[in-house]
């Protein structure tokens, strides 16, 4: 059965539930901090509600996170306090989140002929916990393995006029994250859009990694281009 789009009533606003057949939701990362991050943390309309709300997203194995097994997706969730968590990783019951490298990315736009910092991209592995017992050598389930996590978070706190403040260093606040596995590969082909909200729809090859676009996934490759696929 085709599946069509569904509408639905957001802040006094029609908006789009689900895309409609053919489009991907390949957003930049400055649209998905600046369309999407910030106006849900501002309590703004969403441009499409196609991003759904996951509770407890980091407390969740990955493969338990709704939607995680089919690819990757994208998922609003409450960030925990710097203080519930153990050198910036965060646990699960079989495994923990663990930051890829120590240097986060930052997202800017152009705006004027200068760049503005809007937001920050954090990557992490999962790490499986490997079974308890003398000699116990086994490795992890294939199921468990080659999870990847972008988070993004906006950069600066700042009050907005309708009186909402955006949190701090140290407090809760939401993000966007971007999970997937690595050995799941996209068709070379898809019809992409930038974000869903631009009017540019074409059909293209995955385009080049970049540091404002969301790359393409592949398997394989040197432990180099592993990284760069964690990162990208």
């Amino acid at each position: 059965m085709e599946r069509t789009p569904v509408m639905v009533r957001q802040g006094g606003q029609e908006v789009l539930r689900q895309l409609p057949p053919g489009f991907r939701f390949r957003p930049t990362d400055e649209e998905l901090v600046v369309q999407y991050l910030r106006r849900k943390a501002l309590a703004l309309p969403l441009p499409a509600a196609v991003i759904p709300d996951v509770q407890n997203l980091y407390s969740l194995d990955p493969w338990d996170i709704p939607g995680a097994r089919e690819g990757e997706k994208y998922y609003f969730a409450v960030r925990p306090a710097a203080g519930a968590k153990r050198g910036g990783r965060t646990t699960t019951a079989s495994g923990c989140w663990k930051p890829a490298s120590a240097r986060e990315r930052p997202v800017v736009v152009s705006r004027c002929g200068r760049s503005h910092l809007v937001g920050v991209k954090k990557s992490m592995v999962f790490v499986p916990r490997r079974a308890k017992g003398k000699g116990s050598k086994a490795p992890p389930a294939p199921a468990q393995t080659g999870w990847v996590m972008h988070e993004y978070r906006l950069a600066l706190p700042h009050h907005h006029k309708n009186g909402c403040c955006l949190a701090g260093a140290g407090t809760e606040e939401w993000v966007v994250c971007r999970i997937f596995q690595r050995d799941r590969s996209p068709s070379s082909s898809n019809i992409q859009t930038p974000g869903i909200h631009g009017t540019d729809a074409r059909r293209t090859m995955p385009p080049s990694p970049s540091s404002s676009s969301s790359s393409c996934v592949t398997s394989g490759g040197s432990s180099s281009d592993m990284q760069e696929e964690v990162s990208s």
